[in-house]
């Protein structure tokens, strides 16, 4: 029929920088290569 039902609600969320941070979680820290591999992997580099 062409109707919109909304079925779920979300708060505004924003994603993390494009870059590596100098600081950070010391759980979260990876090498610079394996940062950038996964950023690729996931299509972040065609932003």
């Amino acid at each position: 029929t062409g109707e919109f039902f909304s079925l779920a609600k979300s708060n505004i969320v924003q994603g993390p920088p494009y870059v590596m941070l100098a600081k950070g979680d010391d759980e979260w820290l990876c090498s610079e290569e394996h940062y950038y591999t996964r950023f690729d992997v996931t299509g972040g580099s065609d932003v």
